[in-house]
């Protein structure tokens, strides 16, 4: 991190004076680095003793020692580094200077100070000479303006316009451009551009005096660029900042990991672990109840303005919900995530290098530019900016590293975990000729983990996972499959069901062994404190001299990061994830089935099943050493019950590929999901209930473990029929790395469901929904008997929705939401005991029902479990959580982030009004 301060004042430094030459600064010459014994003999009383030296002291201090040192203090000494020297040069590749475009510029916008209005010009010497073939086009222009929050932007319709367009004082940003009217498909030329227009109401004479008598504030940040690097590859720059007025402090020192935590520090005087306590990142607005500089600023009568050129990642926004109201007085974002959906980019390094015709971080720029001309020179007013860019300089979020050269059989480095390759046109280097990608999985060093452990006292196991898929429908969708799956070896769960709603909560029990909720007991979900420390399963199987390996085929609704802030170091060995995130930031998608079906030459779970395919063959084929691989898809799953049935041949071939391997001579394999269906056409069918909540599982045991231990295989076989849940899949995972656990009661029990038990032990025949730890919402058990829709039906009915109107008001959503009203109820039953024989029976004095109804707004389709007290007529014990959505919601509930929240709730505004006086 590089920090400059300028102060523009009389009492500047000159660049000769005494003091500044003891202000060491690179000559862009390398010079030695330090002595280690210099920093030992070096006595720090000799030279800083703040009780004794006053400043003329300290100025004094030998050049010798301070060119040794970025800190030189009693309790501080930072070495000093040569950003030149020769280790560093070794790795420098200098990148060259990249044009967006040669294109001369068909649109440019004016601005005339007297009546403080933008012009939008459209240079017809321009068209003529450049497009001197096109005679019947047509320029138009459309407004971008900001949404609800930052997750929400729009832009009105397109409006027709011939030259010298006078933009309204309203205008925030607009895009333009012109298209070829014999070839509507023909764009020839777009561009875009923002708009600083003076506030309104606002006290002149005092702006004046305070732009007079305060100083504005401007900072310019660079994501990922330390002091050292700043010097070495930003020379220009550099120099710049070496003039009189400047003050570099060279002993800045960052205070955590990543860009937010550290920003936050700057912007707020907090620590990380201080404001993530007022701050649950899974709140949507939590970013505006934090106070800023800009605010204090704000206060003190400034205008204020936030800019970055990176939407997609940005300080705020990347795997968080940002802020949902505007927090400065000028905020670029809205314009930026428009431009990135209507504008073509290119990218470089990892990163949005152009968008449009023009550098993405120019916007920043060109904005920052915009305020100074409006509010420094021409109408002075006090000025607070924070302007912020990325995309040159920050990588880590695709781990791309320089571009290389490379030959045919060229070895590859074995510390890549991932490349990327293109062939250019050598006479035209901008032509790409095919560009493909490749994830390695390459053994570095054959430590005692990998080089022990023979794999006939310790089998390997691989889970195959498929989102979004009952046991049923996987049947029904992948029939080459289901009939691979029906090998000797092979086990179906079919009374397997799932103890949550969707994927994250039913994935967490099965990996560590909890709900999100459970879990929160013993490890912090908050992005202060990520989800490193949560007890994943893997993390066993590494202690135990396992490899390890995790993989999905998305990356931005990926299990661990859609719902909370995801991994801050990596959780396995081999991790798929930071190659995926490169890749769809350099290469070309096609969305199918609501996800990037294509990345690149390839379908986006081939990279998956690639990856998995290299760590079998690396470990458990050619080294022979135990692994345990968790590799998850949902890109053909998720959105459509009948998109598997494209998936079945690709993933049948995989198997296939597996068995060549010796994967199933030496592996314990499991395909599971996580739920099925939730919404749409198969919850409807008079089956939904049970296609939703009975994910398919299967687990492969082979020939050499079901001899050896032919107790645990017949165990497996009684289980096939009987109740279970994912705390007994997570027990079987504990359970193959205890093998000498030939009971139940030899495998200690699971905290949060002490009940459960590995399926390698035979599960109680007479085994309840409350033995597995699967609640009365998601419980399959046929223990439910229909009831007339009577007034008593409906009485609860109404009161199921008062509660979770009530639960949208607790939480504040009732600000943005529509209250949910009744429609009708469709259906309800209720719960009886078994013993009962099917005769009604109560829970003493309460009754659980199970109900579903649609409402208004119009569409909300709800299926609900409630506990209703019969003496007291209300609800017991009501859990938001036990209310599910049948139908799909995404559209409803933009104007909100919260992922409970998003199901009830239909935004103002979006809906005819007239359903509120049905």
């Amino acid at each position: 991190m590089v920090v400059f301060i300028f102060v523009n004042h009389n009492g500047e430094l000159k660049p000769d004076s005494p003091q500044s030459k003891l202000s060491r600064k690179p000559n862009l010459e390398p010079i030695t680095l330090h002595n280690k014994s210099v920093i030992k003999n070096v006595q720090p009383a000799t030279v800083l003793d703040p009780q004794k030296i006053n400043i003329q002291t300290i100025e004094k201090t030998p050049i010798s020692v301070a060119e040794n040192f970025f800190v030189f203090s009693p309790k501080c000494k930072i070495p000093y580094v040569d950003p030149l020297s020769e280790d560093f040069l070794n790795l420098s590749v200098p990148y060259p200077y990249k044009t967006c475009t040669e294109d001369p510029d068909l649109f440019s916008v004016l601005y005339h100070r007297k009546t403080k209005h933008y012009i939008l010009h459209l240079n017809k010497e321009v068209m003529n000479t450049r497009f001197s073939n096109i005679s019947n086009y047509a320029c138009f222009y459309f407004e971008t303006m900001a949404g609800t929050n930052d997750s929400y932007a729009v832009a009105r319709r397109a409006e027709l316009f011939e030259n010298d367009f006078i933009v309204p004082h309203h205008f925030l940003g607009l895009v333009v451009q012109c298209n070829d009217l014999d070839n509507n498909s023909r764009v020839l030329q777009a561009d875009a551009f923002s708009f600083v227009q003076h506030p309104v109401d606002r006290n002149e004479t005092s702006d004046a005096w305070r732009g007079t008598n305060y100083p504005s504030v401007f900072l310019f940040g660079i994501d990922t660029m330390s002091r050292m690097n700043f010097h070495r590859t930003m020379p220009l720059t550099s120099k710049f900042v070496r003039h009189s007025g400047w003050y570099e402090m060279e002993g800045y020192n960052k205070v955590a990991d990543n860009t937010l935590p550290n920003l936050l520090a700057v912007l707020t005087g907090r620590s990380a672990k201080n404001w993530s306590k007022g701050c649950n990142l899974k709140t949507a607005g939590c970013f505006n109840y934090i106070t800023y500089l800009w605010d204090h600023f704000h206060n003190a009568g400034y205008l204020t303005a936030y800019a970055e050129d990176l939407s997609s990642i940005s300080t705020f926004n990347y795997l968080k919900s940002g802020f949902v109201r505007k927090p400065v007085d000028f905020y670029l974002r809205p314009f930026v995530t428009i431009l990135e959906h209507v504008l073509k980019s290119v990218e470089w390094i990892g990163c949005k290098y152009c968008l449009g015709r023009r550098h993405s971080f120019s916007y920043v720029f060109d904005y920052a530019k915009q305020l100074i001309q409006r509010f420094v020179h021409e109408t002075p007013k006090p000025l607070f900016g924070f302007f912020w860019t990325s995309s040159f300089t920050h990588d880590d979020h695709s781990g791309l590293q320089q571009p290389v050269d490379i030959t045919p059989d060229m070895p590859l480095d074995k510390n890549m975990n991932g490349i990327i390759t293109e062939c250019h046109d050598e006479k035209n280097p901008s032509r790409i000729i095919q560009k493909d990608a490749f994830p390695l999985v390459q053994v570095v060093n054959q430590t005692s983990r990998t080089g022990s452990h023979p794999v006939d006292i310790q089998p390997s196991v691989i889970m195959l996972g498929l989102d979004t898929m009952s046991r049923m429908n996987f049947r029904r969708t992948m029939p080459r499959t289901a009939e691979f799956v029906r090998k000797l070896g092979w086990f179906e769960l079919e009374g397997y069901n799932k103890v949550a709603d969707n994927t994250y909560p039913n994935l967490c029990t099965v990996l560590a062994g909890g709900t999100p909720e459970e879990l929160k007991k013993i490890c912090s979900f908050s992005y202060a404190e990520d989800q490193d420390s949560c007890p994943w399963i893997w993390r066993d199987y590494k202690k135990a001299g396992y490899s390890t390996a995790y993989g999905e085929d998305i990356v931005e609704d990926s299990v661990f990061s859609v719902h909370d802030s995801g991994f801050r170091h990596e959780p396995t060995d081999f991790y798929l994830r930071p190659l995926l995130m490169g890749l769809t930031h350099s290469m070309r998608t096609y969305r199918r089935f609501g996800y990037d079906y294509c990345l690149g030459r390839r379908i986006t779970v081939s990279y998956l099943y690639d990856f998995c395919m290299q760590f079998a063959q690396r470990f458990i084929e050619e080294l022979e050493q135990p692994a345990f691989g968790f590799f998850w898809s949902c890109t053909f799953t998720h959105d459509y019950h009948h998109g598997a049935s494209s998936l079945d041949g690709i993933f049948m071939d995989y198997l296939e590929l597996l068995e060549t391997r010796q994967v199933f001579e030496k592996s314990i394999v499991i395909l599971l999901s996580d739920h099925g269906e939730r919404f749409g056409e198969l919850v409807e069918l008079s089956d939904g209930f049970l296609e939703e909540r009975l994910p398919m599982l299967h687990i492969y045991l082979p020939p050499w473990f079901r001899k050896t231990y032919n107790r645990f295989a017949q165990s497996l076989y009684l289980n096939r029929n009987r109740l279970s849940s994912p705390y007994d899949l997570h027990n079987t995972l504990r359970h193959i790395l205890q093998l000498n656990a030939s009971t139940s009661d030899q495998l200690p029990p699971l905290t949060n469901c002490p009940t459960s038990q590995s399926l390698l032990h035979t599960l109680p025949r007479e085994r309840s929904c409350k033995d597995a730890c699967i609640g009365d919402h998601w419980c399959t058990c046929n223990e439910f008997m229909a009831i007339k829709l009577n007034g008593d039906a409906y009485n609860i009915v109404k009161l199921t929705l008062f509660y979770i109107n009530r639960w949208l008001v607790l939480n504040q959503y009732n600000q943005k939401c529509d209250r949910l009203c009744l429609e009708d109820l469709d259906y309800a039953e209720r719960k009886v005991l078994n013993e009962d024989n099917g005769q009604e029976s109560l829970y003493g004095t309460i009754s659980i029902y199970r109900l579903r109804f649609h409402t208004n707004p119009p569409s909300g389709r709800f299926e609900a479990t409630v506990r209703y007290d019969n003496n007291r007529k209300r609800l017991s014990d009501f859990n938001i959580d036990d209310v599910s959505r049948l139908n799909r919601y995404h559209n409803d509930s933009l104007c909100i982030e919260d992922k409970i929240a998003k199901k009830f709730c239909f935004c103002r505004g979006t809906f005819d009004p007239d359903w509120t006086n049905q």
